[in-house]
């Protein structure tokens, strides 16, 4: 890459400066594609943001697609407006927000950005375990997390195992997705063979899970069950649980919401499309159930601080099914004020700026 010469000598400027420390605030970063997540209707921007400078830190949020690096390795930012790239000052923190998919190069320029000194939160440890169902399963099960069984299929005789492995029945989706997207519910060969036709269209690679059983009925939780309406008996539903690793090693459930599928005809085990989400109490959770979400916060990889999960299963054998960087705070609906959960987050980073390098005069 070929960056004028003035700007890679600011950029030298920029960088002797953070090195020497200042009496400035704390710097951080919300890595964050604007209108790209939850059908571009998430605003967690807003409320991250907001939560960060209540915390008294310097905020603002970045799209990584607008950030590279110089020759010598500092760091420029695009302004999104202009396409002007200017030398940018090393934050003193950063979290990655991107969600399942972030920019090319993202985990390349994350690395970078520690190596400089930038505690990043979410970061290049954690992240791509986070985005990789098939990579999270592994890693999470290997550590004794109830997972739901997970295999990685590449072929279509793999596909046909799959199905006859999980009785018939399984679940085919991409190890990288959003939103609910290429989900395949297979209910016999005939119906692998019309995923299989797509393996190629779809990446060359699946993965195979059970259809798990969460539909609604008396083995629900008392605490949980006064909260279902008597026609939504006998549907699938699925908990979102949003956690977060505190600076003292203890662990936070700020909102937890259980997801009810529209009608009874939704067979997937992510209902989180069209479902009606409601509040409920962390502890109103089967007791082996809120084990299995501390051992899984406690469990995540290096950086990985500010999560959504998502539960499924039967009270008391609930399986994680994937843990979210991204795209995961309530919107309000649900009965719970995403005010109160953001609050963790600016706790989490001005405890990452601070423990940075680049902050050691910092206030």
């Amino acid at each position: 890459m070929n960056v004028p010469t003035g700007i890679v000598n600011d950029a030298r400027a920029l960088t002797r400066a953070a090195a020497e420390g200042t009496n400035e605030s704390l710097r951080t970063v919300l890595f964050y594609t604007k209108g790209q997540s939850l059908g571009g209707a998430s605003g967690d921007d807003a409320k991250i943001l907001t939560a960060l400078r209540e915390a008294g830190l310097d905020a603002r949020m970045v799209d990584l697609s607008d950030v590279q690096q110089a020759a010598n390795g500092s760091l420029l930012l695009r302004d999104p407006a202009s396409g002007v790239l200017a030398p940018w000052r090393d934050p003193h923190s950063a979290l990655m927000y991107h969600g399942a998919i972030a920019p090319p190069r993202s985990m390349e320029l994350l690395r970078a950005m520690e190596a400089r000194g930038t505690v990043v939160v979410n970061g290049p440890d954690a992240w791509p375990i986070f985005t990789d169902k098939a990579l999270f399963a592994d890693y999470m099960g290997t550590r004794g997390v109830r997972v739901i069984p997970t295999t990685e299929v590449t072929s279509r005789e793999a596909m046909h195992a799959a199905l006859d492995a999980n009785g018939g029945e399984a679940i085919l989706k991409k190890p990288v997705s959003t939103e609910g997207d290429d989900i395949f519910v297979v209910r016999s060969h005939a119906d692998v063979d019309e995923v299989a036709d797509q393996l190629d269209e779809l990446g060359g690679r699946l993965i195979a899970q059970p259809l798990v059983d969460s539909r609604i009925d008396a083995s629900l939780e008392p605490g949980i069950a006064a909260r279902v309406h008597p026609e939504e008996l006998g549907r699938r539903h699925e908990f979102r649980i949003n956690s977060a690793l505190m600076p003292s090693g203890a662990v936070q459930f700020d909102a937890a919401y259980m997801r009810i599928a529209p009608d009874a005809e939704q067979v997937v085990n992510n209902v989180a499309q069209g479902a009606r989400a409601i509040g409920i109490d962390f502890a109103d959770l089967h007791p082996a159930d809120q084990q299995t979400m501390l051992h899984a916060v406690r469990s995540a990889p290096p950086g990985g601080r500010l999560l959504g999960w998502d539960l499924i299963g039967r009270p008391g054998h609930r399986m994680v099914i994937e843990a979210n960087s991204g795209s995961g705070l309530p919107n309000g609906s649900e009965g719970i004020d995403p005010r109160q959960v953001v609050k963790a987050y600016g706790t989490i980073m001005r405890d990452a700026a601070a423990r940075s390098p680049l902050a050691r005069t910092a206030p």
